[in-house]
């Protein structure tokens, strides 16, 4: 089964990744505890844009002019 892990778990991945798991594991330790949700195709979806908008924001931060204000004053 496939879950979307919603904190830190040793051993298997840190919060908002994908990870593959027995369906036992999953429905009765990380589920239950709020530590993971199922990966549906809709979760995943978000994910992937959330991952977009995270990627473009660290892209532009990057991008920005070390010296403000770029005429020196």
């Amino acid at each position: 089964m496939k879950v979307v892990l919603r904190a830190d778990v040793d051993g298997l991945g840190f919060k908002g990744d994908i990870v593959s798991i027995s369906d036992g594991y999953a429905q009765n330790k990380l589920i239950p505890q709020g530590l993971a949700f199922k990966a549906t195709a809709g979760a995943e979806k978000k994910l992937k844009r959330c991952d977009n908008h995270v990627n473009y924001v660290l892209q532009r931060k990057r991008q920005w002019p070390k010296k403000w204000p770029p005429n020196g004053k």
